[in-house]
């Protein structure tokens, strides 16, 4: 029986540019889109795209901006009401009708979510006559219609909208979070599968072979493994080197894709991570935390043993005015177990003479023991870790919160033992538990 979902009587637009904008606006949709993802003062974005669409009122891609910057402030109400409108003044743009049915889906409301298009099953039906789609129209519209049958219990209807997701190359995230979640829907008992966060930041890709341009020349030998020149770093000037050394942590990011194609077997990261060290520069933290946010794939290629061995001195030594900041982390979704690990290894040794830390334990567990699985931080392998490590710091009062961890199934047993044995043998720890911090020298040989 053929499928009822089926793109084969649509032509599907790959180019990056659908629409026939002047120069000046292609320009600040790009800038926008760029901005409104990343930047660190989400109102000010919100301002600019207000001023914008006062501008521009028929260019519905700043509405749909002013949306995620309004979901990013937590604005709820603004959020609800500038997808309202961006569907009402822009019937026939379809990115406006799935960011308002995935607004529905996040609040449950899925009879709503399946309205915004009509009750449509194909994305030609949400304007019909219409022959060419841009791809992002047809994957988002794919994948909100895929998560609406889930809910609805119609797992067979997923598995023909990953079929034909699969058959228009669709971007990974999305089949792999739909095959995911498909998967956990399908287990009859939630507790025997090993949960784990989707990761939620995505790499542009990026195939520049353009180094990013560095006040001290001599850092880019990092680039060829030439590393026998730390005195000779710190004769430089501090602040240079340390905003060179930031230049070149996120440029492994942001090239990513072009050192993956060249299968390079040097991991500069690591060596910009253990100058930051040394040179002390706590204004770097959240350029580290930012790096370790990528997914698993990332990780391995370019930090592998590190992220679990080493990184949490530098994370330790960096964060020392920053405590609240690796808390945030931990509460962080999409974020993979390792990462969260090196940090939770940081505050650890911490917390044996930062007794506020201690309150940051028991904060953290009463999230993770109210978490939902569309809060996206469980992780069976991370709570496991946690509940290992602070179960010596954590109050009497809050003991009974790490047992519900426990009968949630959201820890591995083989890791921890069962709570009672846990319980046991976990009385405060020590000084001699404290972990000295690695010299740079030893880690290099």
């Amino acid at each position: 029986m053929a499928s009822k979902y089926s793109i084969d009587k649509i032509k599907i637009d790959y180019d990056t540019d659908t629409k026939n904008y002047p120069p000046f606006v292609l320009q600040k949709i790009e800038e926008f889109f760029q901005k409104v993802r990343k930047s660190k003062i989400a109102w000010k974005v919100a301002e600019d795209l207000q001023k914008l669409i006062v501008k521009f009122p028929r260019i519905p891609e700043f509405k749909n901006f002013l949306a995620v910057a309004f979901e990013r402030l937590d604005r709820k109400n603004d959020l609800k009401n500038i997808l309202l409108k961006t569907v009402e003044e822009h019937p026939d743009y379809i990115i406006g009708k799935v960011s308002l049915a995935r607004f529905y889906m996040d609040n449950d409301e899925i009879d709503l979510a399946e309205s915004v298009f009509g009750y449509a099953e194909n994305v030609s039906d949400l304007l019909p006559g219409q022959q060419i789609f841009h791809y992002t129209q047809v994957q988002t519209f794919y994948y909100i219609r895929a998560l609406i049958e889930l809910k609805k219990n119609n797992e067979q209807n997923v598995v023909e909208i990953l079929q034909l997701l699969h058959s228009m190359d669709a971007e990974k995230g999305y089949i792999d979070d739909l095959e995911n979640r498909l998967m956990m829907h399908s287990l009859p008992d939630f507790r025997d599968y090993d949960l784990e966060p989707l990761p939620e930041k995505i790499i542009e890709m990026d195939s520049s072979e353009v180094e990013p341009a560095l006040q001290n020349k001599e850092l880019y030998k990092l680039y060829k493994g030439n590393l026998a020149f730390t005195d000779e770093v710190r004769s430089l000037d501090r602040n240079s080197v340390i905003s060179d050394l930031r230049k070149l942590l996120k440029d492994a990011e942001n090239r990513y894709h072009h050192f993956l194609s060249l299968g390079t077997d040097f991991p500069f990261p690591i060596h910009v991570l253990l100058l930051l060290r040394e040179l002390k520069a706590e204004e770097a933290l959240e350029d580290i935390l930012d790096f370790i946010s990528n997914d698993e794939d990332f990780l391995e290629f370019w930090l592998d043993d590190f992220l679990s061995e080493y990184l949490w001195e530098v994370i330790f030594v960096l964060s020392e005015n920053k405590r609240q900041t690796l808390k945030d982390f931990l509460l962080k979704p999409g974020i993979y177990s390792f990462s969260k690990g090196a940090v939770l290894s940081a505050m650890v040794q911490a917390s044996f003479k930062e007794a506020d830390i201690h309150d940051m334990w028991n904060y953290c567990l009463s999230v993770y023991i109210n978490a939902k699985e569309e809060d996206n931080i469980i992780s069976k392998e991370f709570f496991s870790l946690f509940v290992a490590d602070v179960f010596p710091f954590v109050q009497k009062d809050f003991v009974e919160n790490i047992k519900i961890l426990f009968d949630k199934g959201w820890i591995d047993e083989t890791l921890t033992g069962d709570f009672e044995e846990l319980k046991s043998i976990n009385l405060m720890p020590k000084q001699k538990n404290l972990t000295e911090i690695s010299e740079i020298c030893k880690i290099y040989s």
